[in-house]
């Protein structure tokens, strides 16, 4: 998990500062791009709670 987190924060450096700038040229993937950085942090965080869950199928 630690490696995914870091290849999506990574990514989400990158993309946050180039996105912007090719936007107006790939306005569907630019808007893809948007929709993902924001969504990125609760895709992280439901990831995390559902390895947890299954690593303890008693933690409810």
């Amino acid at each position: 998990m630690t490696t995914l987190r870091a290849i999506l924060e990574e990514y989400h450096s990158f993309e946050l500062v180039h996105s912007f700038q090719y936007i107006s040229f790939f306005n569907p993937i630019g808007k893809y791009i948007i929709d993902f950085l924001a969504l990125k942090d609760n895709i992280l965080e439901f990831m995390e709670k559902l390895i947890k869950a299954r690593s303890n199928p008693l933690n409810t």
